[in-house]
């Protein structure tokens, strides 16, 4: 038997598009220098907003910078 918990896990939680970017924009804008991460965040920001996001360029980034 499992103990109640207060929280819900993140995937069982309902999240428009419009809170998914708002979530998306407030994680990027803690990010000030290209890593990895803000890369995949921008390309995920990208598609929420239907743009197509230069996967290639961004890949290239994140292998730089992550030598």
């Amino acid at each position: 038997m499992t103990p109640p918990t207060l929280f819900k896990p993140i995937s069982s939680v309902e999240v428009s598009d419009e809170q998914a970017q708002i979530l998306v924009s407030a994680f990027l804008d803690s990010y000030t220098e290209p890593t990895p991460t803000k890369a995949a965040l921008e390309r995920l920001r990208a598609g929420l907003k239907g743009e197509d996001a230069p996967v290639e360029e961004t890949a290239e980034n994140a292998e730089e910078m992550a030598e």
